[in-house]
């Protein structure tokens, strides 16, 4: 992971405030931080040129290149409490935030489940 210190001038802080220092994603070919750094440090190709995808390139608003997510219907309904026939019509990066959120709160070191417990 990339880790980076910053000074902050001029900033005070209050019981209010709220640091999470961690982080998630989901990227082309790669579930997780790790992944996509494996992947950038051996150079893995993880876009398409989008004549390989057999798409029309007179189509408006087709891109050069494309990347795509692994398992993008894979959310575990049970684990956030959301019903599997909500979760079917949800839209795919509501989902993606919700596990990304919940992988960043526990990356910066944080129980997951009670800094969801303490927000609910």
């Amino acid at each position: 992971y990339f880790h980076a210190m910053v000074e902050l001038s001029g900033c005070t802080s209050s019981e209010d405030d709220v640091v999470i220092s961690g982080i998630g994603g989901r990227f082309p070919l790669s579930e997780n931080m790790s992944e996509l750094e494996y992947h950038l440090f051996n150079k893995t190709p993880m876009v398409k040129n989008v004549e390989d995808l057999n798409w029309n390139r007179d189509d408006l608003g087709v891109p050069d290149c494309i990347g795509r997510m692994k398992d993008l219907n894979k959310f575990d309904t049970s684990y956030f409490g959301i019903s599997p026939i909500m979760t079917k019509h949800m839209d795919p990066m509501t989902r993606i935030t919700l596990e990304t959120t919940f992988e960043a709160i526990v990356d910066s070191g944080n129980n997951g489940v009670l800094v969801i417990e303490r927000v609910a």
